[in-house]
């Protein structure tokens, strides 16, 4: 994250708002980038008694800062901190959001963590954040599903029972990522399914978030790794005969009802697997992908179709490859989202 001062701060400055700004900078230093917008600012900043207090070396420190605040984009979002100004941060504010790690919340974390592994292994920015993660600057949570909001409400309560110091919209001093699974079952111009429709409007409300533009994370696993399941297949090989659209909003753990003949489900789900054969189709009512232990006795499904994302023939290629009919770009989009908010 990038934050910047504004020049008030450090005008009068007491032994109180003294000690906020060492936390700051030693909560924030090497973790996030202080701006300093031009000379005047920093001839406020080094003229303070803040500055002077400091050690030698991290004087120098910040005089770097002002050095590499020239190659950040002046219109990346930036923490702006004020003694005056209401629209900006106080010194309080700031240390609230800075020192917190940024959460990522998942729908079950028990499961989903391995689709980001995937991510976080594979692609050079993924890398990058479990550099992040290993020092604390990251962490994630478990949404559980429809209870996604009581979490994030729970994240809030501190600054809504404390109004004198955290006096903005209790959501601004939350450091949250979600990700959501669309759910959908057809290609749409909504963003998620009539069913979560609910659920999404009260996390975007609080939260920065990623919505999949698949169904959720099963329909991301590239076919080479799909192609290695065991012991189902007939299934297997229905799946793999299907384009990539219908992949992408196929209920791989249940396919099709089995209480339902394919003529009585909705008309957008018949579309899209209209070209599907009656074979392939009897196949997905009648048969579920099963995995067993290796005394033959049957595992849960969420448990263990995740777990795939960690296999030896995932790649950036692959995971890529698809995406592509989706967007090809979505996974590092994810990627992106997560970084900027750090």
């Amino acid at each position: 994250m990038v934050y910047t001062f504004t020049k008030d701060v450090f005008i009068n400055l007491d032994v109180s708002n003294t000690k906020l700004l060492d936390k700051i900078w030693f909560s924030s230093r090497g973790k996030h980038s202080l701006f300093i917008r031009n000379e005047e600012e920093y001839q406020f900043i080094i003229k303070s008694n803040w500055y002077k207090g400091l050690r030698k070396s991290n004087q120098e420190d910040i005089d770097l800062q002002f050095v590499n605040s020239f190659n950040i984009n002046k219109k990346v979002s930036k923490l702006v901190i004020s003694s005056k100004n209401q629209d900006a941060y106080s010194l309080v504010e700031a240390i609230a959001i800075l020192e917190k790690p940024l959460t990522i919340i998942l729908e079950h974390i028990e499961y989903d963590k391995y689709f980001i592994d995937a991510l976080f292994n594979n692609f050079s920015l993924g890398k990058k954040l479990n550099k992040y993660y290993a020092k604390g600057w990251l962490e994630f949570a478990n949404g559980g599903g429809s209870n996604t909001p009581k979490v994030l409400k729970i994240m809030k309560n501190r600054f809504d029972k404390n109004k004198a110091d955290f006096p903005k919209d209790s959501s601004v001093y939350v450091r949250s990522f979600v990700i959501i699974y669309s759910d959908k079952k057809f290609p749409s111009t909504e963003v998620v399914s009539e069913e979560k429709k609910k659920l999404f409007d009260s996390i975007k409300r609080d939260s920065h978030f990623h919505v999949t533009l698949k169904r959720e994370m099963e329909n991301y696993l590239p076919d080479e790794v799909f192609n290695t399941i065991q012991n189902n297949k007939k299934f297997v090989e229905a799946y793999l005969r299907l384009n990539s659209t219908q992949k992408d909003f196929f209920d791989i753990e249940k396919g099709f009802p089995r209480n339902k003949n394919f003529n009585s489900l909705d008309v957008n789900i018949r579309n899209l697997y209209d070209g599907v054969s009656d074979r392939d189709k009897e196949t997905f009512r009648n048969e579920h992908i099963v995995f067993f232990k290796e005394e033959r006795k049957k595992v849960n499904f969420k448990a263990t179709y995740p777990k795939l994302f960690i296999s030896d023939k995932i790649s950036q290629a692959n995971l890529k490859a698809r995406a592509k009919s989706t967007d090809e770009n979505e996974l590092t989009a994810i990627l992106q989202k997560i970084n900027n908010l750090l």
